[in-house]
C-alpha cells in the first residue's frame, strides 16, 4: 500500500529512527458516481536516512502504529474531509490488542486524536494489512472485535490468496476489503486471479463488506473492475496520492455509451425471474454512489446553514444530525428562496434551522439502488430530487446520494444486463443457467431435491419456406415469451436461450410436472397467434442427486447441442385436450 508499511514489515535495528512522518491522501472512488467515499491516509517518512524500520516494528509494532495512526488523523483534521478515513494497521497489533495481556495503546491514541480533532469514531476504518500469517488469525478477529467495541469500522487491505485466509474474511465479517495491486494488475491476463477477484466479490456480497480495487493503473483495469461488479477503486488512473485532499475525481468515461432509456424497461416493472438477478447479482449498492455531506446541528441558526449554502456551490443539501444519526434536510434551493424572500433575513437567521428542515429519505449503504425508485414514487413533486440519506446498519450517517446519480447508475445496470439478454427471446445465455447452477441449486441437489432440466426446441426450417426469416425470428420471440410467462410464478425455476434455436428450462424435479404443464399450455397459445407456427419439441431430463454441479453443467450443454433428442413431446398448432406427460430421461 505504501512504503512506510512495506518498511514496518522489513526491518532496522535503531529504535529511535522513525524519523518525522509526513502524509499522502489517496482517495477511494465510488466508480459508479465518480464520487469520492474514502479517503486512504499514507504515511511517508521525511527523514531519508530512516528508512529500515523492521527492527523497530519488531521491538514495538503497537507503538509505531500507534503514533502513525494518530498523527495521521491530526494531519487529516486540517481539510474539511467529512468522508471516512481509513488507517492502516499492521495484523500483529490488532492481535495484541486482544492477548493475554492486551496492549491498548492504539485504541488510546486514535481516541485522543478524535478527541482533539472532533472527528466521529464512525467515521474511522482500521485497515488490517496483509500478510495475516505469522499472528495467528483467531487473534486478528478477537483484536477486531475490540476496535468494533470502540466505535470503529474495520477493512482488510491488500488483500490475495495466500495473504489473508479466505475464510477469516467470512468470519471476521470486515467493513471493506481491498484487492491487492498486484492481483489488480493480473485481472486482464490471468484466469486464475480473475477467478480469485469473482469469489472475493461473492463473498463481499455475501457478507455485506465493499469491496474495493487498489492500482488502478489504465482503462482496462477500470472496464473489468465493472464487468466484476466492483464499484469502488483507487489508483493512479483516478488520482494520485497527494498533499492535501481530494474532495472530487474524475473516473474515464466508459467505451459503451449508455443509453438513459435503458432504465425505464428494466427498473420500472418488476424484474422476470429468468433475469440475471436471479443468480448471483453483482449490481452496486447504494452506497457506492456516496457522496460527502454537510451536516450541522438542531441548534444551528439558518444564518449558519446560509453561509455553508454560500462559501460551497457544490453543497446540495444540508443534513441535520443528532448523535450521528439524521433527524432532517434542508433542501439548497428551497432553504435559499425561504431565506431570500421578503423579511427572510430577519425571521430565519437566526431561528433553528430544525423548524425548516424536511424529514430525510434515509436508505442503508447496503440496499440496492432500485430501491430509489420506491422513495421517488411516494414523493410529491417538489421533493422530487431530494438528496438520500445514505446511513450504516446503525443509523448512523455515512452521506448523500442524489437521486440523478442512482437513476444513472441503474441504467448503466440494466444495459450491461441487456447485453447479456438474447436479443430476440430477451432470455439470458446458457453461462447464466450454468452459474446459476453452481450459485443457487448445489444446496438443494446436496440436500436430495433433485433437478429437472428441459430443452425446448422448435422446428423452424419449414418456416422459411413458408414465411421467411421473419416468421422465425417472430416464432423465436414468441417461444420466448412463452416460456418466460409459463415460468414467471415458478420459484427457483430459471429459463436460458440455449444453443442454436433451443431454450433451456432449470426446475425443481418435484415440480417438473406443473412447469411442463404451464409451458405446454403457454407455447400452445402462442402458436394459435402465429399463421406459420412452428412445431415445439419438449424433451426432460432428470440427473441423479450425486450429480455435481459440473456434472449437471455439461449436461444442459449436452442437452442443448442435440434439438431432436430421443424422448420427446411433441407439440402442434392444431393440439388439442389433455397433453400426455412429460418423459424423465
Amino acid at each position: 500500500m505504501n512504503e512506510l508499511i512495506d518498511e514496518r514489515r522489513t526491518g532496522t535495528t535503531d529504535p529511535g529512527g522513525l524519523g518525522e512522518i509526513g502524509f499522502l491522501f489517496a482517495p477511494l472512488v465510488g466508480l459508479p458516481a465518480s464520487t469520492v467515499c474514502g479517503m486512504s491516509i499514507l504515511p511517508r517518512l521525511r527523514d531519508p536516512d530512516a528508512t529500515r524500520l523492521a527492527a523497530i516494528v519488531r521491538q514495538d509494532c503497537v507503538g509505531v502504529d500507534a503514533r502513525v495512526a494518530a498523527e495521521g488523523l491530526r494531519c487529516v483534521a486540517q481539510w474539511p474531509v467529512s468522508v471516512p478515513l481509513h488507517l492502516t494497521v499492521l495484523a500483529d497489533t490488532i492481535a495484541m490488542m486482544a492477548g493475554p495481556e492486551p496492549d491498548s495503546r492504539l485504541l488510546d491514541a486514535i481516541r485522543d486524536a478524535l478527541e482533539e480533532t472532533g472527528v466521529d469514531p464512525g467515521n474511522v476504518v482500521v485497515d488490517i494489512a496483509a500478510p495475516i500469517r505469522d499472528p495467528d488469525p483467531a487473534s486478528v478477529a478477537r483484536g477486531a472485535a475490540v476496535i468494533r467495541a470502540a466505535g470503529h469500522k474495520i477493512g482488510l487491505i491488500d488483500v490475495t490468496v495466500d495473504d489473508v485466509p479466505i475464510a477469516l474474511i467470512a468470519s471476521l465479517r470486515p467493513d471493506h476489503v481491498t484487492l491487492h495491486p498486484d492481483l489488480t494488475a493480473r485481472l486482464d491476463r490471468d484466469a486464475g486471479a480473475r477467478a480469485v477477484a469473482e469469489v472475493l466479490v461473492r463473498l463481499c456480497h455475501e457478507t455485506g463488506a465493499v469491496l474495493a480495487v487498489d492500482g488502478l493503473s489504465q482503462a482496462a483495469d477500470l472496464e473489468i473492475a465493472h464487468e466484476l461488479g466492483i464499484s469502488v477503486g483507487c489508483g493512479p488512473l483516478l488520482a494520485a496520492p497527494a498533499r492535501r485532499p481530494r474532495t472530487s475525481v474524475a473516473v474515464p468515461a466508459r467505451t459503451t455509451s449508455i443509453p438513459l432509456t435503458a432504465v425505464v424497461e428494466s427498473t420500472c416493472r418488476p424484474p422476470r425471474p429468468t433475469e440475471v438477478s436471479d443468480v448471483h447479482d453483482r449490481s452496486p449498492r447504494i452506497g457506492a454512489f456516496t457522496r460527502p455531506m454537510t451536516a450541522v446541528t438542531a441548534s444551528a441558526d439558518g444564518g449558519q446553514v446560509r453561509d455553508l449554502f454560500r462559501d460551497d456551490p457544490a453543497v446540495t443539501s444540508v443534513v441535520i444530525t443528532e448523535d450521528g444519526r439524521p433527524v432532517g434536510l434542508l433542501d439548497r434551493y428551497r432553504f435559499l428562496l425561504t431565506a431570500s424572500g421578503q423579511f427572510g433575513h430577519a425571521l430565519y437567521s437566526r431561528r433553528p434551522v430544525g423548524d425548516l428542515a424536511d424529514a430525510p429519505r434515509v436508505l442503508p449503504a447496503a440496499a440496492d439502488p432500485r430501491r430509489v425508485l420506491d422513495v421517488i414514487a411516494g414523493a410529491d413533486t417538489a421533493h422530487l430530487y431530494d438528496d438520500i440519506v445514505v446511513v450504516d446498519d446503525d443509523g448512523r450517517c455515512l452521506g448523500i446520494a442524489r437521486v440523478a446519480d442512482l437513476l444513472r447508475g441503474m441504467a448503466e445496470l440494466n444495459h450491461d444486463r441487456a447485453l447479456a439478454l438474447h436479443p430476440v427471446t430477451r432470455l439470458p445465455g446458457l453461462p447464466t443457467l450454468t452459474e446459476a447452477i453452481g450459485n443457487r441449486l448445489e444446496p438443494r441437489t446436496g440436500a436430495g431435491g433433485g433437478l429437472a432440466v428441459a430443452v425446448v426446441a422448435p422446428d423452424l426450417a419449414p418456416l422459411v419456406a413458408r414465411g421467411g426469416h421473419r416468421a422465425v425470428i417472430d416464432s423465436m420471440r414468441a417461444l420466448g415469451n412463452a416460456v418466460s410467462t409459463a415460468i414467471a410464478h415458478r420459484p427457483g425455476t430459471l429459463a436460458a436461450h440455449g444453443i442454436g434455436d433451443t431454450l433451456v428450462v432449470l426446475t425443481d424435479s418435484d415440480q417438473h410436472h406443473m412447469v411442463d404443464q404451464s409451458i405446454a399450455a403457454a407455447i400452445h397459445s402462442a402458436q394459435r397467434s402465429l399463421p406459420p407456427a412452428p412445431t415445439v419439441h419438449t424433451t426432460w431430463l432428470q440427473p441423479t442427486t450425486a450429480t455435481t454441479p459440473d456434472e449437471l453443467a455439461l449436461l444442459v450443454w449436452r442437452a442443448a447441442l442435440q434439438p431432436r433428442p430421443q424422448y420427446r413431446r411433441d407439440i402442434s398448432a392444431d393440439q388439442t385436450g389433455q397433453r400426455p406427460s412429460a418423459t424423465l430421461r
